[in-house]
């Protein structure tokens, strides 16, 4: 059993040398684990609570080299800037590159994910399904105006050091009251000078007013509009408050 400033790791494991090699396997209760430490990488930063069975091979050159396969139940993980709690995931970690397959929440939101972490790269790479999404509950590097919304559909993104892209095919979900079909289409990209977002599908009850507060360049004609709108929406916008729209209805 340890523990530290790192957090507490309490393992049961068993297993030998081969080939000045260390092979193990176990099962692991952390809490507050933070992995920077043991392998010496600040983009590494994390706090895990859970618990996990693991097949461990650690060479003579340390952690750096390990290779690690695990089956685990998280009730907390929080990593390189990104947090999550119930999560269930089954995957593995091999000379800097983690890969994971997992269910859990983040942000208010459910979701299912395909992921890979690339350590030398500094990216994440993810895709699955997500539920429940409300755009005011992503932390603010992800750049998405802070709408009230209820959101669900199927993901495809890439996270970087410095910008993200990301692909949502959605189901039916709401966007400050405004009513998406099932199929509509979403785009991000925050490598774009302004960042660059696409949207297309049907939406219905849309209320401009509510709008209007994330889109200031209105013209004078639809600033005096009101009342409610059903539109075949095909937008390309840039800019955390969607500046510079073009907007086809």
């Amino acid at each position: 059993n340890l523990k530290s400033e790192a957090g507490s790791l309490a393992s049961r494991m068993t297993g030998g040398f081969q080939s000045n090699i260390a092979k193990f396997k176990g099962d692991a209760e952390v809490a507050g684990l933070d992995l920077k430490p043991w392998f010496t990488r600040p983009n590494l930063r994390s706090r895990i609570t859970g618990h996990t069975s693991f097949d461990l091979a650690l060479p003579d050159a340390g952690f750096e080299s390990a290779t690690v396969t695990f089956d685990t139940r998280l009730s907390e993980i929080a990593i390189a800037g990104y947090a999550a709690s119930g999560v269930l995931a089954r995957g593995s970690y091999r000379w800097g590159d983690l890969d994971v397959d997992g269910s859990g929440a983040a942000y208010g939101a459910a979701f299912t994910t395909t992921a890979r972490w690339e350590q030398a790269r500094g990216e994440l790479s993810a895709r699955g399904r997500f539920t429940r999404l409300d755009l005011r509950r992503l932390p603010q590097r992800f750049s998405v105006p802070a709408m009230e919304s209820v959101l669900a559909g199927s993901y495809d993104t890439v996270v970087g050091r410095r910008n993200w892209r990301g692909h949502v095919v959605l189901d039916p979900s709401v966007v400050l009251g405004a009513r998406i079909a099932d199929g509509a289409i979403g785009d991000v990209d925050t490598a774009v000078p302004g960042i660059a977002y696409a949207f297309r599908g049907t939406v219905s009850d849309i209320d401009p007013d509510r709008f209007k507060p994330f889109v200031p360049s209105w013209s004078d004609a639809l600033s005096r509009v009101h009342g409610r709108l059903n539109a075949a929406i095909d937008l390309d916008a840039r800019g955390t408050r969607l500046d510079d729209t073009s907007l086809k209805l």
